[in-house]
């Protein structure tokens, strides 16, 4: 169960919700109708913790969401949005398989049950035949019901779905909210078309301009005397074969019913830009790429950063680097690519208000999921964010800091000059880097089918063959007190222990710069 307790929230100074209750009930199907811009996206968003409600709250099965840790979070509800990204490079199967990652403990990898549940969901919505084709190739129908999939495979107690049956033929419209129905979930979704949601929906929440207008059963919200003013059109309701129809008839139609008066259509300025949703498709982009790659390898990656035989040697050798690189703590700090948030944690520990930013999803998947097993004390903040153009107003850190990011950055110039933007005087720039690639990356090696020669064209610092080229594009930057550091500690390390395969034993080293 879902439930809302005086929702309200606002854009700017635009008041687009206030005071909604509502109940999504155990098993049933709750939808949200309105016209545009009524709220119904934002309402969603609330309902799964994408926004928070400054009144009220919203709690699933009696417990606060603000209160529950992303692991369980994901447990609970599997959400399909609207602008999911199409220019991935994972097929549909691999997609999917996404969806099965809060069911993974840190060092576990997906399994052969796993990939059972992912291929069920797959034949569920009817695109087992899609598994090893590219998302991005799919049609915007195809692609609608493979995140559908991944929903499915999360097999979370709810299901929250926006517009789910946009670019979907008649057919699959039916079938798929067939399939919601049917699945004894408890449900909420988001739908423009009003004879869908007479048809599927056991409850209805109807939305009008700031307010609730009605909440409850289908049959008592459909009714032409709430609809009438809230869409500003003429509806007339049939109650046929034990079924809801509703008939549409713009005011002043000749083909409208004698008996329809007339209304002024007062939602006709409703803001739109809520439930717009772009369908183009485009061929992925360099970055689309890296962030594939990287997604593919995260419980890979993760596992070997906190592989148990090195992660106390590890934690003692980077906390000595980074206290002796960033001002003294606590200092806001922002870490650039944090990947599974490695150093994030690190500089939590050390007392930093830390926040990690990553363009790959899975690998904030799971730097959330072991942020949400700390203690707030020290816990970092984990966004969606690039880190040639971090997503923060100007003077916003004391220190940026990123491993192993600059060689894979496209445009580093502008990288670096909008670090040294978010920087406020007198904060400190600290990079850790190394020479990987001087002669480009090998055809043959575990990274080339993403980082291809496309690719690498567009990185240039991925073949440096001195860490002075990295190091120079900081100072163009504007700053000052630039310095390169061996860090000799990791390379005993690495040559004690050994580095990941595909990789050899080689100095790192610290590139530290100060804004003046």
């Amino acid at each position: 169960m879902i439930t809302g307790t005086d929702l309200s929230f606002r854009y700017d100074e635009r008041a687009i919700l206030a005071g909604v209750e509502l109940t999504a009930q155990p098993g049933r199907v709750l939808g949200l109708i309105g016209p545009n811009g009524a709220g119904k996206t934002t309402l969603l968003r609330l309902l799964y913790g994408a926004l928070r409600s400054p009144t009220g709250e919203v709690r699933v099965d009696g417990d606060p969401l603000a209160s529950i840790n992303a692991r369980e979070t994901a447990r609970r509800l599997a959400v399909v949005v609207q602008e999911s990204g199409t220019d991935t490079t994972l097929t549909a199967a691999e997609l999917v398989l996404l969806g099965r990652i809060p069911h993974l403990s840190t060092f576990q990898r997906a399994g052969a049950r796993d990939h059972e549940i992912a291929t069920t969901a797959l034949e569920r919505v009817g695109v087992s035949h899609l598994g090893r084709r590219p998302f991005a190739a799919l049609s915007g129908g195809e692609r609608q019901r493979v995140l559908i999939a991944r929903a499915l495979a999360q097999e979370a107690t709810h299901l929250l779905l926006d517009e789910p049956t946009n670019h979907l033929d008649i057919r699959y419209q039916h079938e798929l909210l067939e399939l919601v129905s049917n699945l004894g979930t408890t449900s909420v979704v988001v739908l423009h078309d009003l004879n869908l949601a007479a048809r599927y929906c056991d409850d209805l929440v109807l939305l009008g301009t700031e307010h609730l207008v009605a909440a409850g059963p289908t049959s008592e919200v459909l009714r032409p005397e709430l609809l009438e003013p809230v869409y500003g059109i003429g509806v007339q309701r049939l109650d046929l074969d034990g079924g809801i129809h509703l008939i549409f008839h713009p005011h002043g139609s000749k083909n409208a019913p004698a008996n329809t008066p007339p209304h002024a259509s007062a939602l006709a300025s409703a803001h739109l830009t809520e439930d717009l949703v772009t369908s183009t498709s485009s061929a992925p982009t360099v970055q689309d790429r890296i962030n594939d790659y990287w997604t593919m390898r995260a419980p890979e990656y993760d596992a070997y950063q906190r592989r148990p035989e090195r992660r106390e040697v590890d934690l003692a050798a980077w906390s000595e680097i980074w206290s002796e690189a960033l001002p003294s703590a606590p200092a806001d700090v922002l870490d650039l690519g944090t990947g599974s948030g490695y150093v994030a944690f690190v500089l939590a520990q050390l007392g930093h208000r830390t926040t990690g930013i990553d363009l790959a999803e899975g690998m904030l998947a799971a730097a959330r999921a072991h942020a949400a097993e700390l203690p707030a004390e020290v816990r970092p903040t984990f966004a969606h964010g690039d880190a040639v153009k971090p997503p923060y107003p100007p003077a916003s850190f004391d220190a940026v800091v990123g491993r192993y990011v600059a060689w894979t950055l496209r445009e580093a110039k502008d990288a670096a000059v909008n670090w040294h933007d978010l920087l406020r005087p007198g904060g400190t720039l600290a990079l850790v880097d190394s020479t990987w690639f001087p002669e480009g990356i090998a055809p043959d090696g575990m990274i080339a089918d993403q980082y291809d020669a496309s690719v690498q064209a567009s990185l240039p610092l991925h073949d440096a063959d001195s860490i002075e080229r990295t190091a120079d594009v900081v100072r163009a930057a504007g700053f000052v007190d630039v310095e390169v550091t061996p860090l000799t500690t990791i390379l005993e390390l690495d040559r004690s222990h050994g580095v990941a395969p595909g990789h050899e034993v080689q100095t790192q080293y610290l590139i530290t710069g100060r804004r003046a």
